[in-house]
């Protein structure tokens, strides 16, 4: 979402906080670790001929440790590991 102007950035911080403040068993927000660290170095280590950065192979790993299948993103790297991403980029340009 960095890249989508002020508006989008303002939307995303928006829903970000209102994920947070959810009282929801949907919503799982959880902390950084060593763990998780290792995890997505390792990933990211395995998939040098990609353009994936370290923060989504952290976050590629703990999905897939978690049974997570679907995210929000635009990130194509994301279905190339298998998820599916449910808001496309061609989605996401069509709401703004």
């Amino acid at each position: 979402m960095s890249d989508g102007g002020v508006r989008l950035r303002e939307r995303t911080v928006n829903t970000v906080r209102q994920l947070l403040s959810a009282d929801s068993e949907k919503i799982v927000v959880l902390a950084q670790s060593h763990e998780t660290f290792l995890g997505g170095l390792k990933l990211y280590e395995q998939r040098l001929d990609k353009g994936y950065s370290l923060t989504d192979c952290i976050s590629m790993v703990t999905m897939k440790q978690m049974d997570v299948t679907q995210i929000l993103t635009h990130d194509h790297h994301f279905t190339q590991e298998g998820f599916i991403i449910l808001f496309p980029r061609d989605r996401l340009q069509q709401t703004l």
